[in-house]
């Protein structure tokens, strides 16, 4: 068994004892979701999330974004979708934005204008096809 000293201690430590516990180290880690980054309501149309996932849109001002977010996260796991950084995604006009399922977390995004008649973000119910009003 090779040794080498602890620079801060200056005692001897085993290699053997290192290589376990970084295996151990590595097998415990929480491994997170996937990171997209996104530029348009459409890009999120085109991904498959899974629990722990986070998509983060790109700053800039949007216009007419029409934002479906259904997806399934868990307690330990949600899926995010958060601005680039809080307030720097900026929607105008006929901006919506639609969530359906469990454990999801929007954060950082400004509306500026209305819609008029209609909500800016909408819930869908639990069990519903229709999004909630």
């Amino acid at each position: 068994m090779k040794f080498f000293r602890n620079p801060f201690t200056r005692e001897p430590v085993a290699i053997r004892s290192m290589a376990l516990l970084s295996v151990l180290c590595l097998a415990t880690a929480d491994l997170s979701g996937a990171t997209y980054t996104i530029d348009s309501a459409s890009d999120i149309d085109s991904l498959t999330l899974s629990p722990g996932d986070e998509i983060i849109w790109e700053n800039g001002a949007y216009g007419d974004q029409q934002i479906d977010l259904e997806a399934i996260g868990t307690a330990e796991k949600p899926i995010i979708l958060r601005a680039e950084t809080p307030g720097g995604v900026v929607f105008s006009g006929d901006s919506q934005l639609n969530i359906g399922g469990e454990y999801l977390i929007i954060d950082g995004f400004y509306w500026h204008g209305s819609l008029g008649s209609t909500g800016v973000v909408e819930f869908r119910q639990s069990g519903a096809t229709d999004f909630a009003e």
